[in-house]
């Protein structure tokens, strides 16, 4: 028993009006290059986009390469048809979510899984059925079905060695799901609650007894199933911008974790803009993190932005400063140079050179580092 759901898209549209995309070229110095050159990397997102009143189809393309070595590499990114009824939205694909109101970190977003690992880590867009009912002006529910598991890595490092984890089994049972309520204008506020089902990004090592004690089992390397309850709100008052969004994590086995964010954000009426951040987070090896996230951001000439972020631990005193200069060359063409500078341990970590639980928490995070990047986009 099969089924095949087949959808065609024909009119006489020309192929440049359905296109779209954007080209990087980017120049990146890290501090462990030591004497070496800078690296030097393009990219190129390619997507096809029709849409209209009633439905909406995307097809994105993605290539990297490396300008030295001569290699590129392709990937699809979200490839998707949307359908608009008259009080619901259906889609079906390859797609990428975006649950919460906090900025960077989202706790309630567990939908996609990260491109990398790494604390502010962007997701990867995955098969999905996605659906959504507006039961008036205010409220939203929408439901999310995954029919299989895409994992972050799949595997461990232990000795030198790369251990791959038992995959989850491809089987119905194993479909992961989310459904979230939503509420927009509520007295003021914005906010949803939400839940899914599921099974963890990143691989969990099982526990042997031994005559030494219990040790890890590197024949026992699995993903957790688990299932996430998750709240957040958003509002503003005199002109200041205000959010909060958790989660709860209840694994199958071992002990539960959670996370939380609470900001604010204020723009000035000459243009500076104010933005900060505590963050609160238990991760999935139990290592706590409190951090302080801020950033100032100001236009120069009205088409130019400076920007400083920052990133302190409370826990580890670590710091990241990141200072970053946006020039517009043109209606399409912008210049982006950022400078991060990182001083301590700005994540506790799990355990080094074993499980890439040092990794989870943040390795992106790890470098001094330089970057320039020309943005052309079409």
């Amino acid at each position: 028993l099969s089924l095949v759901l087949v959808i065609t898209i024909s009119g006489g549209v020309l192929a440049s009006d359905l296109l779209e995309g954007e080209f990087r070229l980017i120049s990146s110095y890290f501090e462990y290059y030591d004497e070496r050159h800078p690296g030097l990397t393009a990219e190129l997102d390619l997507i096809f986009k029709k849409a209209s009143w009633s439905d909406e189809f995307l097809f994105e393309i993605n290539a990297e390469g490396d300008l030295k070595n001569d290699g590129f590499n392709f990937k699809l990114g979200e490839v998707y048809y949307k359908y608009y009824g008259e009080n619901f939205d259906l889609a079906a694909g390859r797609q990428l979510l975006s649950w919460g109101t906090a900025t960077e970190f989202n706790p309630t977003d567990n939908i996609n899984p990260v491109i990398e690992m790494g604390f502010f880590a962007d997701k990867e867009p995955i098969p999905m059925v996605q659906g959504k009912y507006y039961l008036d002006n205010n409220y939203t529910l929408e439901g999310v079905i995954i029919p299989y598991h895409i994992a972050t890595i799949d595997g461990i490092e232990m000795d030198d060695t790369h251990i791959k984890a038992d995959p989850v089994p491809d089987k119905m049972e194993n479909s992961e799901y989310a459904v979230r309520l939503s509420a927009k204008g509520i007295n003021g506020f914005d906010y949803s609650l939400s839940f899914m089902h599921g099974f963890e990004d990143y691989p969990t090592i099982g526990i042997k007894e031994t005559p030494f004690g219990p040790l890890p089992d590197p024949a026992n390397i699995y993903y957790r199933e688990y299932n996430i309850l998750g709240a957040d709100f958003a509002s503003s008052y005199e002109g200041i911008g205000f959010w909060g969004e958790a989660a709860y994590y209840m694994p199958d086995e071992g002990e539960d974790y959670y996370s939380t964010v609470l900001g604010a954000d204020y723009k000035f009426e000459n243009g500076l803009y104010l933005l900060g951040q505590a963050i609160y987070r238990k991760d999935q090896m139990l290592q706590k993190n409190t951090l302080l996230q801020g950033a100032v951001e100001k236009s120069l000439a009205q088409i130019h932005t400076m920007r400083t972020g920052l990133v302190y631990n409370l826990d580890t005193e670590g710091i990241m400063l990141q200072p970053e200069l946006e020039l517009s060359l043109s209606d399409t063409v912008t210049l982006n140079i950022n400078y991060r500078y990182i001083d301590g341990e700005l994540m506790t970590g799990g355990i080094p050179d074993n499980i890439p639980g040092n990794i989870l928490m943040g390795s992106n995070l790890m470098e001094n580092s330089f970057q320039a990047k020309l943005v052309y986009a079409f």
